[in-house]
């Protein structure tokens, strides 16, 4: 059950990077923190939701990766997010 249902967020997750690569082209889509740890399981069915939705153009210049900082990600994405924050503010 529980498969089935990471399968399922897997393809909404695919339609959404999906609209992003058609929008904005991006070169690498890189996916983190602790969900990701589910590996092919939610990772499957998003890049196949990817190559059914996006144009073959942007898409075949990106590539969707997991990221390898697990599910410290989010914790050390805000701690730089504060420190470039304070830096800029001291600077001004």
């Amino acid at each position: 059950m529980a498969s089935v249902i990471i399968g399922d967020v897997g393809r909404y997750l695919g339609m959404a990077i999906s609209n992003l690569i058609n929008l904005l082209n991006v070169e690498m889509v890189v996916l983190g923190g602790g969900v990701i740890e589910a590996g092919d399981v939610l990772l499957r069915p998003t890049i196949e939701e990817v190559k059914r939705r996006a144009l073959s153009l942007p898409y075949d210049d990106c590539k969707i990766v997991a990221g390898s900082l697990g599910p410290a990600a989010g914790i050390i994405g805000a701690s730089l997010l504060a420190r470039d924050i304070l830096s800029v503010e001291t600077v001004s």
